[in-house]
């Protein structure tokens, strides 16, 4: 399963690393530690020198290597059963505020202030020293997406059974139906022009 980032936040992206969450087949595309590193540098947060040797890990460290891969899977589910609850005007169930609290919590202490144009900003580095660190940029985007009302009033799940990612509608008229329209969308164009031709014959 290939890595796509359609969701248009970094947070549901991870969340959208597996499919069919509680379907009776479930397609990962994060089933260990070196995939997890590849996601991290598909999503920029990792540049090749440190990717190198987060990659290393697994071989000279495999047991750190899974606590952390272990750790990701949990984050994930945690993400996809809270935005889940909130899109249903539910309240999260308490455990997983706390775990995504325990994760918001680590991610802080590693929050450093760098000079950019303009003035100053914060960075959350990825760094092999710290191979946790790879959650803290997905804990931190999720973190100020489901503190923003505006935005999490915009999320989607993708129209297509087959499918069913999450993402962040902002369309002008909030219409928007896929995650991709090159793909969920054309393939449900492509379904609807074979079943009107099919009645015409």
């Amino acid at each position: 399963m290939a890595h796509e980032f359609t969701a248009g936040d970094l947070g549901l992206d991870f969340v959208n690393t597996l499919e069919h969450h509680e379907g009776p087949v479930r397609e990962d595309a994060l089933t260990s530690w070196s995939e997890l590193v590849e996601w991290t540098v598909k999503a920029g947060l990792a540049k090749p020198p440190v990717a190198a040797k987060l990659r290393a890990l697994e071989a000279q460290n495999p047991r750190a290597a899974d606590g952390v891969f272990r750790r990701a899977l949990q984050l994930r589910e945690c993400l996809y059963r809270i935005v889940t609850a909130l899109l249903a005007e539910g309240t999260p169930a308490s455990d997983d505020l706390r775990v995504f609290n325990g994760f918001l919590a680590e991610a802080q202490t590693a929050v450093v202030l760098r000079p950019a144009s303009g003035g100053l900003v914060f960075e959350l580095a990825v760094s092999a020293e710290r191979p946790e660190s790879v959650l803290g940029p997905v804990v931190m985007a999720a973190a100020r997406l489901l503190t923003a009302p505006e935005t999490l009033a915009r999320i989607r799940r993708c129209d297509a059974e087959t499918c069913r990612w999450f993402f962040v509608d902002r369309s002008k008229n909030r219409s928007r139906r896929w995650c991709d329209m090159q793909v969920c969308g054309n393939r449900a164009k492509a379904r609807e022009y074979y079943r009107q031709h099919r009645r015409r014959d």
